[in-house]
């Protein structure tokens, strides 16, 4: 196995977003309980939540989410002070991201595209508004939903990293410059709670400071959810890739989407990838 290189972010390490789990407030002094999401009991401290999953029939996923394209580098936008997003270049607001993430990491979209465009005339007024825009995948249902951004508005850079799940194989690729760098063996959803397809990208990535529970000891939180389960615990089914405390599940069929790795997989895997990694899964 190769060894991964990349320099650790400092994030969030009280709580993760993994799997189709949420993380959620519980006690006094700020104390934060993590909910399984894989069916796991984490371990006494801190207390765990009983899951309580609400099965609904999977939506339908949009053609872009079930052909995705393989990404050597990427474009990704960040937004520490929120960003509204439009319908349309120069069309209307439909919904503003704040600045930070659930669980504290700064909000970094994925592009999918982009735009040039003029001001147009409605009659006696000249509306929409002039300049560059961003095309983006946004951490929303439905999976593969896109929406845009001005370019003034965010802060774009490049990325080389990737990351490659083929669940039959019950396998993840990670690559850089377009180079295989190291290959995992993993956990993926059931049958009854399958891990979808589609291109998502990574857009949390805390430690959480229970290296011996449920999720390991870091996590990736994924733009996309799971297609049958709308809920889980008291948040949205909210899929990620995650180390685990049951090894003995990798090369399964085991969790409810989320994607399980041994926890020095994980802690590899988390220390080179950065946030806006495209994560395309078949």
């Amino acid at each position: 196995m190769n060894r991964l290189r990349g320099k650790r972010r400092s994030q969030r390490t009280a709580v993760v977003v993994a799997g189709v789990a949420t993380a959620i407030a519980a006690g006094t002094g700020g104390t934060l309980a993590v909910l399984s999401a894989d069916g796991s009991a984490p371990t006494p401290t801190p207390t765990v939540a009983a899951p309580v999953a609400r099965t609904v029939p999977a939506p339908v996923v949009p053609a872009t989410a079930r052909a995705p394209k393989p990404d050597s580098r990427s474009t990704v936008v960040a937004a520490p002070r929120g960003v509204a997003i439009f319908d349309a270049p120069g069309g209307h607001p439909r919904l503003t991201l704040p600045g930070r993430t659930q669980l504290g990491a700064t909000q970094t979209l994925l592009t999918a595209g982009a735009r040039t465009v003029g001001t147009r005339t409605v009659g006696t007024r000249t509306v929409g508004t002039q300049g560059d825009w961003w095309q983006v995948l946004l951490p929303v249902r439905p999976n593969g939903a896109t929406g845009w951004v001005r370019k003034a508005d965010v802060q774009a850079s490049t990325i080389t990293t990737r990351i490659e799940i083929n669940l039959g194989a019950h396998r993840l690729t990670f690559v850089r410059d377009g180079a295989v760098v190291a290959r995992y063996p993993v956990a993926v959803g059931t049958r009854r709670t399958p891990t979808p397809v589609g291109r998502f990208f990574v857009n949390e990535n805390p430690a959480t400071g229970n290296p011996s529970g449920a999720y390991g000891p870091y996590a990736l939180g994924l733009s996309g959810h799971s297609d049958v389960l709308q809920q889980f615990g008291s948040g949205d089914g909210v899929l990620g890739i995650h180390g685990t405390n049951e090894p003995s599940s990798i090369g399964t069929d085991a969790s409810h989407g989320c994607v399980r790795l041994r926890n020095a997989d994980i802690t590899a895997l988390y220390r080179a990838t950065p946030l806006g990694t495209p994560v395309v899964v078949t």
